[in-house]
């Protein structure tokens, strides 16, 4: 590995000095930006796609309607009322929205509710939602403190590709656990989050080595785009899959964005033992 690294940054520095002019576009030093553009994209695709699957997930007329009863512990004592009244594994589809009531958006029509029954199954008040949506970032900040050393210690490219198998393999288990754990959900949102944190510090390792002085800035540009396209792609994708996805609709989002990312880290894993004669 460390006679990999020297090889590449003498290439580097090689046309950085003008020695070996090579035009970036098909050059193997574009493919690596492009594969660092995706791994960003893939990150901010897994941060976000969560904060739009639990709109559907969650049944929110059933929620409002306890609004008295919210916080992380009182969801058992939810799941035991839907458990005498019927429900099941946490469903709470029995609950309509009542004639002078709130609709699921929590909009009054005069003197009638539109129904339009569209709740998801799970009876997590706003406080477990909370806590949902922010565990992703808990495992985040756990690895970034030493990213930067694992990063250098067991190269860019390897924990790049790892970091996207393995938070892939953790979404597509989200469905299921949902169903069952509050807390088990949690858990791989942080997971997701942890293996994400070197991210980053990859990127930029990837980068240093690849990208000449006078091309750092277009290839960190074009990179660092992932962010914009993650954020919004992650978010048009996961409101399409909630409504017309497959196995209900806000499963869908985990198992097409884990099955994809799955087949990218494969790519990714391929790309990176090719070998070029220019950078």
């Amino acid at each position: 590995m460390g006679s990999t690294k020297r090889k590449l940054d003498q290439r580097a520095h090689a046309v950085a000095k003008g020695l070996k002019d090579v035009p970036i576009m098909w050059s193997s030093r574009m493919w690596v930006t492009f594969m660092c553009f995706w791994g960003i994209t893939i990150v901010i695709s897994l941060r976000y796609n969560m904060s739009m699957a639990i709109v559907c997930m969650v049944n929110h007329t059933a929620v409002n309607a306890q609004s008295s009863d919210d916080g992380l512990f009182s969801d058992a004592k939810r799941l035991l009322h839907l458990s005498e009244s019927g429900g099941v594994n946490g469903s709470a589809n029995h609950w309509q929205p009542q004639k002078n009531g709130r609709s699921e958006c929590g909009v009054r029509f005069g003197n009638e509710t539109v129904e339009h029954n569209e709740d998801g199954p799970l009876l997590w008040s706003k406080e477990t939602q909370g806590f949902v949506l922010s565990s992703y970032f808990w495992g985040y900040v756990g690895l970034q403190l030493v990213s930067g050393w694992v990063v250098g210690r067991v190269g860019s490219r390897y924990t790049l590709g790892l970091s996207v198998l393995a938070a892939s393999v953790a979404c597509v288990f989200i469905p299921v656990t949902a169903m069952h754990s509050v807390v088990g959900t949690m858990v791989l949102r942080a997971f997701i989050g942890f293996v994400n944190g070197v991210a980053a510090p990859a990127v930029h390792n990837l980068l240093s080595n690849w990208a000449p002085a006078k091309e750092i800035s277009t290839l960190g540009a074009f990179a660092y785009a992932g962010h914009s396209v993650g954020g919004l792609g992650s978010n048009a994708i996961s409101g399409l899959l909630c409504k017309y996805g497959f196995a209900g609709g806000w499963p869908s989002v985990f198992y097409v964005f884990g099955l994809d990312l799955y087949l990218i880290s494969k790519i990714y894993a391929a790309l990176q033992g090719t070998k070029s004669s220019s950078i």
